[in-house]
């Protein structure tokens, strides 16, 4: 173990002497924090400045229009019916513009607010009302169009009186009476209604990504929530299995915890903090891999090339040993890269945006709904990276190691990397119905994180996860199965490398 030991600090240090790692690892955390800075300064200009244009534009179009249809009034016909048409869409757009310009900017409606859906139920409805108006025999005096006009003057008193639950109990209304929707989906419809008011009793929303977070969440927790009790899969469209069972009951597990924990609201990753953080993660850990797969690459070929190999080989020391001091620096060099690129993303990102601003996130972690610190999911993420980090700095050291070539090594390891990676997109969108052959890709095997940590609502294998070894589909592999497929891949690579190493004769 001394002399193992004393190999190993040799390699080490001959590391540290490489002038390359060093210039990669310093473009590397400019280019981190280049891309924080940008994020940062992104978040500064953001207003509200196109908003406001589109209001305004809206104001003058409506002028516009008004004119257009003073010249029409009275000279349209039935008979001419390309003209009829064309008023109708006139009036429809005049009030439109009117909904969204003036009307919106009177009563200060936000788009993130539930009076902005108001608006678009008005508009609907005086759609209604003008075709019923021109097509319809009995015209304004029809039932049809009393009852839209009715409803257009009810979402108006609603936004005037700012009575949220009064506009849930309207929408619940409106519901019931739609004879149209299957009874399933008006039960999902009116829970999640109720669910959305619970959530948010002012229906006014700090953010569009807050708003959207909280209808897509609750609307899956209704739609769970009637499947389990009426014993059907209404998101599939059958027959709800123990299996399917299971994973519903952890999926709703998971929002029931978000909604307790207020963690529904907004999601740091689709924030812009979060968004600069992920992406920093990413470039360093692409530099990372190219870091790895050059060391690796060049570890024994370019010793064998120069001739330093050759010092150690006549040493009372045996190849096996060698063999293993080069790897143990290579695996140490890997965790120390990689650590550097989360602490160094931390910090970036904390001292730019705040090292409090980050929140925590819900995962499903082996059956059971857990809560966990941004910062502490993120190092796990990064621990899971490593996978395919070791697995292609070992076939890049067993290619130096056969191969006694440099150039060949590193560039057969970087091919298969970012090769196999567009290869297994392509043999899963051609193989993602059988799991029994999926499973066995290599890719597949190397997301330990998504295997861990699941999101359950949304997914995890997002593009960071492809270009770092995962991929875009439901995974088929298990955690045990993966880590056996791993281990063993990582033994024969090493056996293969050390048989190698350990037979031929240096030169």
């Amino acid at each position: 173990m001394r002399k193992i030991f004393s190999l190993f600090l040799n390699e080490m240090l001959k590391i540290r002497k490489k002038v390359a790692v060093l210039v990669l690892v310093i473009i590397m955390t400019v280019g981190m924090a280049g891309c924080s800075g940008f994020f940062k300064i992104m978040s500064i200009f953001e207003t509200d400045e196109w908003d406001d244009y589109w209001v305004e534009s809206n104001i003058e179009r409506e002028q516009e229009l008004l004119q257009e249809i003073e010249l029409y009034e009275g000279t349209v016909t039935g008979e001419d019916e390309y003209g009829l048409e064309y008023f109708i869409s006139l009036k429809y757009d005049c009030q439109y513009c009117y909904l969204f310009g003036r009307y919106l900017k009177e009563h200060d409606i936000k788009e993130t607010s539930y009076k902005y859906d108001a608006l678009y139920s008005m508009s609907e409805a005086y759609w209604s009302m003008v075709n019923e108006e021109f097509y319809s025999e009995q015209g304004t005096e029809s039932d049809l169009y009393k009852s839209e006009k009715a409803k257009y003057e009810k979402y108006d008193s609603l936004i005037k009186t700012g009575d949220y639950k009064q506009y849930i109990e309207y929408e619940n209304q409106l519901i019931e009476q739609n004879i149209e929707m299957p009874e399933e989906q008006k039960k999902i419809s009116i829970a999640n209604n109720n669910y959305l008011y619970q959530i948010c009793p002012t229906g006014e929303y700090n953010s569009e990504e807050e708003e959207y977070n909280i209808r897509q969440i609750l609307s899956q927790k209704a739609e769970i929530e009637t499947s389990l009790e009426d014993n059907v899969d209404y998101e599939r469209n059958g027959e709800l299995t123990e299996a399917r069972k299971e994973e519903l009951e952890l999926t709703l597990d998971v929002i029931n915890k978000r909604i307790s924990e207020s963690i529904i609201m907004e999601v740091t990753s689709e924030q812009t903090h979060g968004m600069s953080f992920s992406t920093s993660l990413i470039i360093g850990n692409m530099f990372t891999i190219v870091i790895m797969i050059i060391l690796a690459g060049s570890m024994m070929s370019g010793e064998t090339s120069s001739g330093t190999i050759k010092s150690l080989i006549i040493a009372p020391v045996k190849r096996w040993k060698i063999y293993i001091a080069k790897y143990l620096a290579l695996i140490i060099m890997m965790v120390i890269i990689t650590l550097y690129v989360y602490i160094t993303t931390v910090l970036i990102n904390g001292l730019l945006f705040g090292f409090s601003s980050y929140g925590t996130q819900v995962y499903a972690v082996f059956g059971k709904a857990v809560s966990v610190n941004f910062f502490t999911a993120n190092f796990a993420y990064v621990l899971c990276s490593m996978v395919p980090l070791l697995i292609f700095t070992t076939l890049a050291y067993m290619m130096s190691v056969v191969t006694r070539n440099t150039g060949a090594s590193i560039s057969v390891s970087m091919g298969i990397y970012w090769g196999g990676n567009i290869i297994h997109l392509l043999l899963m969108g051609f193989l993602n119905n059988l799991p029994y052959v999926t499973k066995f890709l290599l890719f597949n095997n190397t997301e330990w994180f998504g295997m861990i940590f699941k999101d359950m609502i949304g997914s995890n294998l997002t593009l960071e996860y492809s270009l770092l070894g995962g991929g875009v589909f439901e995974l088929p592999s298990s955690l045990s199965f993966a880590v056996l497929y791993v281990t063993v891949l990582l033994v024969c690579m090493n056996w293969i490398a050390l048989d190698s190493f350990c037979r031929k004769d240096i030169k």
